[in-house]
């Protein structure tokens, strides 16, 4: 193990696959959305490429889980990526070749299947290239980084549609993923499997069951949940808010996006400056709290700049609640059980999300976009006091807030023996 510094080799490309991951995932999301739109879909099309890449992380992680607590983290993260530039390389050729835009969403269902692997095989291999107290400062730089690589995503596609189209944009996310499992190659520190000798095969619901036991992931989980509900009506209805009540056009609707994502990335460096412990948790409820004013200024926002200022405020309380469950998740889970609660937790939130853009584009029809924002808002204040009650007081797993691991836990989450 070594430290958060981008001097640990490891962490280096832990975090820079996970990167290139996101940046390739958005490319052909976004690419495949302009091209629904350039083939008129209209919306029911648009819906359809948002529900296949969320569809497959809704369901896949609680499948990915156990292996990833069963085979070796190496073998399956370079399984992943190459199955997925596979994918794109493929998808790439049968367009050429004239094959029907419609094949574009068993691409991506294909596509974000491999991702329902690699999430969580990523996440369950950080805490294992730093050190127990360095690992805020990780999971908070790791976070940055992909935000950042990840805010290229939009023109990359836009630019890669605008000169070869749907079938260069698959080219190019085949070779970013390519990149990405010769990355996961080098990657020196190796989670095995981590089943103790005579213990039960790993379940698909074993995560859940882990985290309806636990007395912080229990609440944490429960309000992440409610918190990814809101934002995704709140993300449905803004396009309404800017465009409709505000009169802005759509440069500022894509700044204000970017606005939001500058937020992020402060957030989560912001956040991976706190230690680890009950410190996580109680930025897991400020994030909460922050991000549900931020909703309410949102949503009374009667000027671009001030929706501006609102979103990077949102922006920011988001990073840091996201780098503080991510890490309190992953310090809490024993190590033989890390892959299956870390996907379980990300199989919750990803269909809560689905959810949430569904429930969105019901009431955006019937109900105001600044109404839809404020009582997201207010909820969000409710569901943050329900947290912050439950979790705030001191008593509350003070100190390591960390669950023990299974003896032995050095013998099976250990560098590779090429590591110098």
């Amino acid at each position: 193990m070594g430290s958060a510094s981008w001097r640990n080799r490891d962490l280096l490309r832990v975090g820079g696959a996970q990167a290139v991951t996101f940046l390739a995932g958005e490319v052909v999301v976004v690419s495949m959305l302009l091209q629904a739109y350039s083939a008129g879909w209209g919306a029911p099309g648009a819906a359809a490429v948002l529900v296949a890449a969320a569809l497959p992380l809704a369901l896949g992680t609680f499948v990915a889980g156990p292996l990833v607590d069963r085979m070796s983290s190496r073998r399956l993260s370079v399984a992943a990526a190459s199955w997925q530039a596979g994918v794109c390389a493929a998808g790439a050729v049968a367009l050429v070749l004239g094959a029907h835009q419609a094949w574009l969403l068993l691409v991506l269902l294909m596509l974000q299947a491999g991702q329902a692997v690699a999430g969580p095989t990523w996440s369950a291999l950080l805490p294992s290239v730093v050190e127990r107290e360095a690992l805020p400062a990780a999971v908070g730089r790791v976070s940055a980084l992909v935000m950042l690589v990840g805010m290229l995503g939009p023109a990359l596609a836009g630019g890669v549609m605008a000169t070869g189209g749907a079938a260069a944009a698959l080219a190019v996310s085949a070779a970013g993923l390519t990149v990405v499992a010769l990355l996961a190659t080098r990657v020196r520190v190796v989670r095995a499997g981590t089943a103790a000798a005579g213990a039960p095969a790993p379940r698909m619901l074993d995560g859940l069951r882990f985290v309806r036991t636990d007395p912080v992931l229990s609440v944490l989980v429960a309000g992440f949940v409610t918190f990814v509900l809101v934002v995704e009506l709140v993300g449905v209805v803004l396009v309404l808010l800017v465009r409709g009540d505000l009169g802005a056009g759509e440069l500022s609707y894509g700044v204000l996006g970017s606005v939001m994502a500058v937020g992020l990335v402060a957030g989560s460096v912001l956040a991976g400056r706190l230690p680890a412990g009950h410190a996580m948790v109680r930025a897991a409820v400020v994030g909460m709290l922050g991000m549900s004013g931020a909703l309410l200024l949102t949503g009374a926002a009667q000027q671009v700049v001030a929706l501006g200022a609102a979103l990077l405020v949102l922006g920011g309380f988001n990073g840091v609640a996201n780098v503080a469950a991510q890490t309190t998740s992953a310090l809490r889970v024993p190590l033989e059980q890390r892959g299956r609660v870390l996907a379980a937790v990300s199989g919750v939130l990803r269909t809560a999300s689905v959810l949430g853009l569904l429930v969105g584009g019901v009431i955006g029809t019937v109900v105001e976009p600044r109404t839809v924002v404020l009582g997201a808002g207010c909820a969000g204040l409710l569901v943050a006091a329900w947290t912050a009650f439950r979790l705030w007081p001191p008593g509350v797993d003070e100190g390591s807030a960390v669950a023990p691991a299974s003896a032995g836990q050095g013998a099976r989450d250990r560098p590779h023996d090429a590591m110098r």
